[in-house]
């Protein structure tokens, strides 16, 4: 059998062989794509008081699964957070920071976690109530 006979008789496996990768070329990058887009969310966090309290927060959510970055502002009182959707959300982010012993997002902190901070990071009585 001569080369372009075989050549020839191969060229329609190759035709599919090259659509078959291009569309899963294509499909992949697309979910990757799709799977790489990270979300946004603030939660405010009230109750920060220092940046020891920032430095417990920042370590708390970005050891999260999900999390690809973590920006806590002290002074505004916020943690903004990026994050993959699916593996984490808000509720989860905010939870996590509740159980750190910080208010969030309007959730009083978790009593155990708060009492357990050191003085620097306790809200006064006066101010911090429930506490």
């Amino acid at each position: 059998m001569s080369l372009h006979v075989w050549f020839r008789g191969h060229q329609g496996k190759e035709k599919v062989m090259r659509r078959i990768l291009w569309g899963f070329l294509v499909a992949t990058t697309a979910w990757a794509c799709e799977a790489t887009e990270a979300k946004q969310a603030t939660i405010d966090t009230p109750t920060l008081q220092c940046a020891h309290c920032q430095t417990t927060v920042q370590r708390v959510v970005e050891n999260l699964d999900g999390v690809r970055a973590v920006s806590v502002d002290l002074k505004a009182k916020q943690v903004r957070v990026s994050y993959n959707d699916g593996a984490t959300g808000p509720e989860a982010l905010a939870a996590a920071i509740v159980a750190a012993g910080y208010d969030a997002n309007g959730v009083a902190a978790d009593s155990t976690a708060y009492a357990a901070l050191p003085e620097c990071c306790r809200v006064p009585t006066d101010a911090h109530a429930h506490h």
